[in-house]
């Protein structure tokens, strides 16, 4: 899931969620919400996460929806364990979605999960 850019200062972390049966059109107002109503307080977490840089893409296909997520840390070990058990109300909200929309528990994520290149073609 994480992987070095070369520089001690920068991770990147790559993900594919898949969301819920049925929450689709949920996971969308969420998205609006944050570009929206919890923008300063999204904007705050990013801050306190070291985020640099994040790059959401939703996947659709027939047989399910899935969340494309990049990922760049201004840290090497990515983002603070603190965010992720944090009681501020805005931290308590975002991990329930979280878990609402795609049945994960960021407190037991691995952040730190070791990614290995397989295959890297460039014609």
């Amino acid at each position: 899931m994480a992987q070095n850019t070369g520089s001690a200062q920068t991770t990147d972390i790559y993900l594919a969620i898949p969301i819920l049966p049925g929450q689709a059109e949920a996971w969308r107002r969420f998205i609006q919400e944050l570009q929206g109503p919890q923008q300063l307080e999204w904007r705050a977490w990013c801050e306190r996460a070291r985020l640099r840089r994040l790059q959401v893409r939703l996947q659709m296909t027939p047989q399910q929806t899935v969340v494309l997520l990049r990922a760049g840390f201004k840290q090497a070990e990515g983002w603070p364990r603190s965010i992720i058990t944090d009681k501020a109300p805005f931290d308590r909200w975002l991990r329930e979605q979280i878990l609402a929309l795609h049945g994960i528990d960021i407190a037991h994520l691995e952040t730190a999960g070791r990614q290995e290149l397989m295959l890297d073609i460039e014609l």
